[in-house]
């Protein structure tokens, strides 16, 4: 008898997996693909969808998925890479470096590579998604990147020497994602982006895909004290 149900055991569970595979490989193909109108459709999905599809790519697929689609919600502009001028056009025109990281169980560390100091960049719009998919808006000057990279940043190809010797070359910043962690709690005090100056994706109504004017409008009109801190500061992608 014990033979028998493990074998059933064992058929459930193969059949639980194909089930999972067959999902996995679907979504996996949506996120993926080069159709256009499937990859506009992906841009206008609620971030709670979106982002679990991310979820399921390795870095180098997301990474340049999320830029994507928050470069649509903020309405920047792309920036073609023979431009060698990062990656968006803020809405002043000045351009950004954006890098995105997700934190999961297997990956509990920020992870930012590939960071090009000789760009003639203005702004660093950084992004950590936590394991609850939160969005955590970090924004840099070309100057406190620099400090930044100079305090914890390795190079991203294990060259020799100084920062002075490399500023020629691509960075990588890497922190424990934990309170304890001194680099991060100096991002979360000196350049975490605060409702008061800005909204972020994971702020969009679970059901409906929002824009950040839309979900500025929305929460003004909820907290109106906020409306007039925003006039004041400027929105954060213009600052």
């Amino acid at each position: 008898m014990e033979d028998e149900e493990r074998k059933a055991y064992i058929d459930s569970r193969i059949a639980e997996l194909d089930v999972t595979i067959e999902y996995l490989d679907d979504v996996r193909k949506a996120a993926q693909t080069k159709n256009k109108k499937t990859r506009a459709a992906l841009l206008g999905e609620p971030w709670q969808v979106f982002i679990r599809r991310m979820r399921l790519l390795n870095a180098q697929a997301y990474g340049s998925r999320i830029q994507s689609y928050v470069t649509h919600f903020y309405g920047w502009q792309s920036v073609a890479q023979t431009a060698n001028l990062g990656d968006v056009t803020l809405e002043d025109g000045t351009y950004a470096e954006y890098k995105a990281t997700l934190i999961t169980a297997s990956n509990t560390d920020a992870n930012f590579v590939q960071i090009r100091l000789f760009q003639e960049i203005q702004h660093y719009r950084f992004a950590v998604i936590d394991s609850q998919y939160k969005y955590w808006r970090f924004d840099l000057t070309k100057e406190q990147m620099c400090t930044e990279v100079r305090n914890c940043g390795r190079s991203a190809h294990v060259a020799k020497g100084s920062f002075e010797d490399n500023q020629n070359q691509e960075w990588a910043i890497r922190f424990a994602w934990k309170d304890t962690n001194e680099t991060r709690q100096r991002w979360m005090d000196k350049y975490l982006v605060a409702l008061s100056n800005g909204v972020t994706p994971d702020m969009m109504d679970r059901y409906t895909y929002e824009n950040a004017s839309q979900i500025s409008e929305r929460v003004c009109a909820a907290q109106p004290e906020l409306a007039d801190t925003q006039q004041q500061s400027g929105s954060a992608e213009t600052r």
